[in-house]
């Protein structure tokens, strides 16, 4: 009886994230709504056959367990690259992400991570070290727009005594946003009131 030796394995690539640059972003504090630009990125293939194209998954995390249920940032596609080689990214457009506006604020525990070949599209040697690079992110919100009448500090009609149907005029005035958003376009809108305290309640006089 001849033993026959067992087939050797099928060549297989195995795709990582290299440490030789390290993963990080820049800046570090992002406002929700504005871009940070990852590091270059140096992929490798350490498996014995050609990897095909695939594509690298960038995430918005709020742990350090990076997976395909996080906020997706962008899509990295990537061209094959050949067994027992590497290939660095270096296109800034490219690396380039958008925190989407509305996300909550993060001080500490949130990370941006990077997942290889997310959907499993390509059949590696292994499978364990594609989700391995995060790096901190801290994440601040807009201040919204806070309209304010700021000159002069009362505001006093000409004249101050009239009869119904009879008109006023007001001073010229200045309106501030002391927000950290702009405003947009709004209108002032006049009220005549019993008291003090103007709301949209007392009788609307024009905008």
């Amino acid at each position: 009886v001849v033993v026959q030796p067992p087939p050797p394995p099928p060549s297989k690539p195995n795709l990582w994230i290299s440490d030789a640059i390290p993963f990080s972003i820049n800046p570090v504090s992002v406002q929700a709504g504005n871009t940070t630009v990852l590091s270059d990125i140096k992929m490798m293939n350490d498996g014995t056959a050609a990897s095909g194209n695939f594509n690298v998954g960038i995430y918005f995390s709020r742990d350090a367990a990076i997976t395909t249920s996080d906020t997706l940032l962008k899509t990295v596609s990537f061209s094959s690259i050949a067994a027992n080689s590497n290939f660095t990214l270096t296109n800034a457009t490219t690396k380039t992400l958008t925190i989407p506006a509305g996300t909550a604020a993060c001080n500490s525990g949130c990370y941006i991570g990077a997942i290889v070949d997310p959907t499993d599209a390509i059949d590696e040697s292994n499978e364990n070290d594609n989700a391995l690079k995060y790096t901190p992110v801290t994440v601040t919100v807009p201040v919204a727009a806070d309209l304010i009448i700021s000159a002069p500090a009362t505001l006093t009609v000409s004249p101050t005594s009239v009869v119904a149907g009879g008109t006023v005029t007001l001073p010229a005035y200045t309106v501030k946003n002391q927000g950290g958003t702009a405003s947009g376009a709004f209108k002032v809108r006049y009220y005549l009131s019993s008291d003090s305290i103007i709301t949209s309640g007392d009788t609307s006089l024009g905008a």
